[in-house]
């Protein structure tokens, strides 16, 4: 869990590097799809790439869903970890 933390810390995407926050959001979706999980990136025009995963491995129909929200952005300009 640290090493991935660790990887995802410097994966830098700040907000306005479109191509930065495509290629976390791929990273993701890797770790998704290697847990099962059922994966689509959306790519808006002026903005980086969101994730949606989806995760049951039940059988049938799920009986409830559980929605997490969150951002790939960083607010950090690229190269501040470098600095700090």
């Amino acid at each position: 869990m640290v090493d991935l933390l660790g990887a995802l810390v410097l994966l830098e995407s700040p907000t306005t590097e479109k191509a930065a926050v495509t290629r976390l959001a791929c990273f993701l979706a890797r770790l998704w799809r290697q847990r099962g999980a059922r994966v689509q990136l959306l790519h808006p025009r002026n903005a980086g790439a969101i994730l949606r995963a989806e995760v049951f491995l039940g059988r049938g129909r799920p009986q409830r869903q559980l929605l997490v929200l969150g951002h790939l952005d960083t607010v950090y300009p690229r190269g501040t970890l470098g600095r700090m």
